[in-house]
């Protein structure tokens, strides 16, 4: 104790006391755990916390920290891309955060000041600055103001007692000032179990909810979990759900958070119940209907766009079984309905599709007692355009024809080998995915979508692998829109395959 490795952040409270971040050198990993400090002024160790890993409330890489009046800790996980809460006694009590560039997560957290009520953490590789409440609620969030992202890579942070917020920026090597003009409230809710009961024999249980927002709105979204680190996605808020409890005799905790039109969160609220018998209720019957199987995404082939669909009848069979089957396809949202096949007994095909279309398949099954049944959930199968198909803008990316026996996409790429160059696509879809080729020799990107940054993707692979997905993002509704996708590699390529559009 009182001892460094390797310490990265510092701060000290209101009652001078100096908290320091430690973590383990990455030439001897049998060395220096990671772990937290406090000393006094003079420098006399008082307490050592903190545990290595990657489970919940566990660090790996510490980096920046910072202190409320209460005495709580708050620590950025450099690795582990969240932020881990302890309490006055040093324990850990919460963390919030994972990987990503949505709302709430990190990629690659650093810097962490807290002001009041407030979390301030700098996101180096998103290029912007979250706040968040002492809950790890989300509040806002803020890139360098007039600046290229790439010339905004935020590591410390500290907030002066005017309220003046000051930002290390690695890639510029400047001090960034900017300053809070409003406050923001979260939204509030509140979970009950099975109307306020003490005890159920069913795991599968009611939840009542009720949430507004600061001006007494009702919320958006809701998500929920068991633990309270491990969450189910976001849905449209509901005031009444159903939820299935871990399953574990005794007392069982739901907890819920509340997202508002503006991407604010609510702090996690809860509700406990005892189930005293783990039965879960009788499965409900199940149906005659058919189902498709077809590939979200097909690149299987280096020099056609074909794909394979296939189809079954599932549920409680009719006697006789399953006579024949009708197949019927489209192409693009606005196409319409073909018939594939008729009154076939066959469960397999292949259909021959072409660059740059979207095809939707859908099937039903014929009964030896007469019956059919409903149309199958459609499957939509999305085939890849060529590398050089919409580009609106280029620096770089030159054409490069491979030789006939290429394992790329229809046989040809775009590739890059200089920092800076870029590429920009244009189209019409829901949703687009970023073709590659990953190896040992291969780059980052960042990427854009109507010039918002989105992510940094990495292209490297300790082998080479062709006509990989690197990246892809969706969305609620079909829209014009732009892909960048920016070389910021030193020496190293990129090689763009092809572009795959939800259409």
């Amino acid at each position: 104790d009182g001892e460094f490795y390797k310490s990265v952040g510092l701060v000290v409270d209101v009652s001078e006391k100096v908290y320091v971040t430690d973590h383990r050198i990455e030439s001897d990993p049998l060395i220096a755990p990671v772990r937290i400090q406090n000393f006094d002024s003079t420098g006399t160790h008082l307490n050592t916390w903190g545990t290595h890993g990657i489970g919940p409330r566990q660090l790996i890489k510490p980096a920046g920290i910072g202190v409320d009046s209460a005495g709580n800790s708050y620590v950025a996980d450099f690795e582990n891309n969240k932020v881990v809460k302890f309490n006055s006694s040093k324990v850990a009590v919460d963390e919030w955060g994972s990987f990503g560039s949505g709302k709430g997560q990190f990629s690659g957290p650093w810097g962490v000041a807290v002001a009041g009520s407030t979390v301030y953490v700098t996101d180096s590789y998103n290029h912007r600055v979250q706040r968040f409440n002492l809950n790890g609620g989300f509040q806002k969030q803020w890139h360098s103001p007039g600046a290229d992202l790439f010339t905004f890579e935020p590591r410390g942070i500290a907030i002066d007692s005017g309220g003046q917020i000051f930002v290390t920026d690695i890639a510029t090597n400047k001090v960034k000032v900017f300053k809070e003009v409003t406050a923001v409230n979260n939204p509030t809710g509140t979970v009950l179990i099975n109307n306020g009961a003490s005890n159920t024999s069913w795991s599968l249980v009611s939840l009542k909810l009720s949430a507004i927002d600061s001006a007494g709105n009702p919320v958006d979204y809701m998500r929920f979990s068991n633990d309270g680190f491990t969450w189910y996605g976001w849905g449209p808020f509901k005031p009444i759900t159903s939820w299935t409890l871990n399953g574990n005799k005794g007392t069982n905790t739901v907890y819920a958070q509340f997202m508002d039109t503006n991407g604010l969160i609510s702090v996690k609220v809860s509700d406990t119940i005892i189930l005293d018998n783990a039965a879960n209720p009788p499965a409900p019957p199940k149906v005659f209907s058919a189902e498709v199987k077809a590939p979200r995404l097909t690149t299987r082939y280096h020099n056609r766009a074909d794909f394979k669909v296939s189809w079954k009848a599932v549920g409680a069979l009719p006697p006789g079984g399953v006579t024949s089957y009708d197949v019927k396809y489209k192409i693009n949202r606005k196409g319409s309905w073909r018939q594939l096949l008729t009154n076939t007994k066959k469960k397999i095909t292949r259909i021959k599709g072409r660059p740059g279309r979207t095809y939707r398949t859908r099937a039903r099954a014929h009964g030896a007692d007469g019956t059919t049944t409903k149309w199958s959930k459609v499957k939509t199968t999305v085939i890849p355009q060529d590398n050089g198909t919409s580009i609106s803008k280029r620096r770089g990316f030159g054409k490069a024809i491979k030789k006939k026996r290429s394992k790329t996409y229809l046989r040809t790429i775009r590739r890059s080998t200089r920092r800076g160059d870029y590429v920009t696509y244009r189209f019409k879809g829901k949703a687009v995915f970023l073709v590659t080729t990953m190896g040992r020799y291969y780059s980052k990107a960042d990427i854009y979508v109507n010039g918002k940054f989105m992510e940094r993707v990495n292209g490297f692979s300790h082998r080479t692998r062709f006509r990989k997905v690197l990246w892809g993002k969706s969305w609620g509704k079909y829209r014009t829109r732009t892909l960048k996708i920016v070389n910021v590699g030193n020496k190293r390529r990129i090689d763009l395959d092809a572009l795959a559009v939800l259409r």
